[in-house]
């Protein structure tokens, strides 16, 4: 298995950043893509787009990877917002007021389905 610490270290290197760098510039590209899948009526395939354009097809295909492993393999009954609710409590508190944020700038067509 890779370590979370040798692909910083890389990313790094290729880079010249410092590992606080590559957080933001990560922690942008997913913003990115869960405000695509959260606002636009395409939802996460619109993400997996903008993946493409955004960062290229090998990006968008370990994206899609990690979601086929997801739908396969995963319990459906167990919803990602509880893996990371019990293993980062303190993200939800951070980070979920920016979702009310993005209520606000669904597409129509998101909101339609939202009322489906």
């Amino acid at each position: 298995m890779i370590r979370s610490e040798e692909v910083v270290k890389q990313i790094c290197t290729l880079t010249g950043c410092s590992p606080e760098q590559v957080g933001a510039v990560v922690g942008l590209a997913m913003e990115a893509l869960h405000k695509t899948a959260f606002c636009d009526e395409g939802s996460v395939t619109a993400s997996i787009m903008e993946c493409m354009w955004m960062f290229g097809d090998k990006a968008c295909y370990h994206l899609g990877g990690i979601l086929e492993v997801a739908r396969i393999e995963g319990d459906h009954d167990i919803p990602w917002y509880e893996t990371y609710a019990r293993f980062a409590p303190e993200t939800l508190k951070k980070f979920d007021p920016l979702l009310e944020t993005w209520m606000e700038q669904r597409s129509p067509g998101r909101m339609k389905l939202d009322r489906e």
